[in-house]
């Protein structure tokens, strides 16, 4: 064997060593691969991402939830909001497909809603969402518009654009906490749900 393919061959051996003794130690001290970098998610959480495996710090004020998981897994951190109640099903704030308001677009009559999707797999949605106001510590759903049953798709990273009008049905908002929901569904018909929050003043 020439002694540039045994070289190449150690060099390799060395470093799946190295990158499986760091998985270990990730995985044994529940703690971050040395061989990561950090990915920012929902509020004050983010992700240490390693080659093998990644580990989640779900930060909720003073208290911290570290849990560890192979790259394959799709991994939610928990909801912490106590005001959310609990019989609603839109209670989800996740890393995989991320509402949030076009800048400078928000009214009393509506806004321009930007969804992004932060995975590398497609997702379907349609034209219908959820409009809700919060009052008395609970989130009361106002009245919905009609939808059309136009499917869309929004590919692995991308952002798209839904123009949002509910003046028709709920007439210009008045002050206080509102919140948009929309639901979405992946190749396996798993569904995943996202909200996003505002204030009218």
């Amino acid at each position: 064997m020439k002694k540039s393919i045994k070289i190449i061959l150690i060099t390799l051996i060395v470093l799946i060593g190295i990158i499986l003794i760091d998985t270990l130690q990730a995985r044994i001290r529940k703690s971050s691969p040395i061989i990561s970098w950090i990915q920012k998610l929902d509020g004050n959480s983010y992700v240490d991402k390693g080659i093998l495996i990644d580990t989640y710090y779900c930060i909720n004020g003073d208290v911290e939830d570290v849990s560890w998981h192979f790259k394959t897994t799709k991994y939610i951190c928990p909801i912490y909001n106590d005001k959310l109640d609990n019989d609603t099903q839109y209670n989800i704030n996740n890393n995989l497909i991320s509402l949030s308001i076009k800048e400078n677009t928000l009214t009393n009559k509506g806004l321009i809603l930007i969804i992004e999707n932060k995975t590398e797999d497609k997702y379907n949605y349609g034209s219908f969402y959820s409009l809700e106001h919060f009052e008395n510590n609970n989130w009361k759903e106002l009245e919905s518009g009609s939808f059309t049953s136009m499917a869309y798709g929004i590919l692995p990273y991308q952002k798209v654009e839904e123009t949002i009008d509910w003046s028709y049905h709920n007439g210009e908002l008045s002050p206080g906490k509102y919140r948009i929901l929309k639901s979405f569904t992946d190749k396996n018909n798993v569904k995943i749900n996202s909200s996003v929050e505002f204030d009218i003043e």
